[in-house]
């Protein structure tokens, strides 16, 4: 089975690169905007990359305190970095094994909860952003007179299926089979995160910051290349954006994740070269941080646990 994902991936991988390469033959005098690039709004993007990242790795540490884990500023910091490093170098979201496989080593977290901290961020990821983008819908549609009656569906439709899971608790009965037993305890630590309030006020806020935060770097990618685009019309770009995960089939969902830009750009009469090359400035600074400090902080992390090994023993 892992054969035939990976097999899908790489060929999925494949065609995207052979499109890439036909569109920008077919389009090369459009690709000359990128030479008008703007250094400053490309510095201001790689600090927004930088705290994006680095906000993924508190959103971990406050994730795991409900579960009796305190994580040091470098664990959280380091985590953040290597884990999206193993996501845009492997297909599937991989990088989420790395953290998964580092909390069990030093901290004993089961499998099994570290899956239900997953589907709790997932979870509330995509409430709030099913919010955001119907929010940027009507609000566009009160500005410009435009509206997109399938996009609209789609994030309400998301609004309320994610509305059910988190109001309605789930009670689940153990089980000795092993794998109903698994999937039990990722239902019931999902639970015991949504009862606990603080902890949903707390991720809410962080989600919410971290939306913003990419709003900007939408917005300012466009401005780096001369392109204006308001910033409610860049809220249901990021929004839309945001469910792009749900396909990570490719390294970084790449192919995916410009895919969802062009298409919702398109929506406010951007071209697909221009918003390809706002989707790829993205995608390029974000690689240059986590290829450049993921196989430090990995290294780091795991001499410094043996350090800290040895120091005990």
């Amino acid at each position: 089975m892992n054969l035939k994902r990976n097999y899908l991936s790489i060929a999925i991988l494949i065609f995207f690169i052979a499109w890439c390469g036909i569109y920008v033959k077919n389009h090369i005098n459009e690709f000359k905007i990128i030479s008008q690039i703007s250094v400053k709004f490309t510095l201001i993007l790689c600090l927004l990359s930088l705290t994006i990242i680095s906000l993924r790795g508190y959103f971990t540490k406050i994730l795991l305190e409900p579960f009796k884990i305190d994580l040091k500023l470098r664990e959280w910091f380091g985590l953040s970095f290597v884990s999206t490093m193993g996501n845009y170098l492997v297909p599937f979201r991989t990088g989420a094994a790395f953290r998964a496989v580092y909390l069990k080593t030093n901290y004993d977290f089961s499998y099994s909860s570290f899956l239900s901290t997953m589907a709790a961020t997932y979870i509330l990821n995509f409430f709030f952003n099913s919010i955001i983008g119907m929010g940027s819908i009507v609000l566009i549609y009160a500005k410009y007179k435009m509206f997109s009656i399938p996009v609209f569906l789609f994030f309400l439709i998301a609004f309320l299926i994610l509305l059910v899971i988190i109001t309605f608790p789930l009670k689940v009965s153990s089980n000795r089979r092993r794998f109903l037993k698994s999937i039990n305890n990722i239902i019931n630590g999902w639970c015991r995160i949504r009862t606990n309030r603080l902890l949903i006020r707390n991720l809410s806020f962080l989600l919410l910051l971290n939306a913003v935060l990419f709003l900007l770097s939408i917005n300012f990618a466009f401005k780096a290349f001369s392109i204006s685009l308001p910033l409610i019309k860049c809220l249901l770009i990021s929004a839309f954006h945001s469910f792009s995960i749900l396909i990570s089939i490719t390294p970084g969902s790449l192919g995916i994740s410009e895919g969802v830009i062009v298409f919702t750009s398109k929506l406010f009469g951007i071209s697909p070269v221009e918003s390809l090359v706002v989707a790829g400035l993205i995608r390029a600074i974000t690689l240059f941080w986590v290829l450049t400090l993921g196989p430090i902080w990995s290294y780091f992390l795991i001499t410094q646990k043996r350090r800290d090994y040895d120091k005990e023993n």
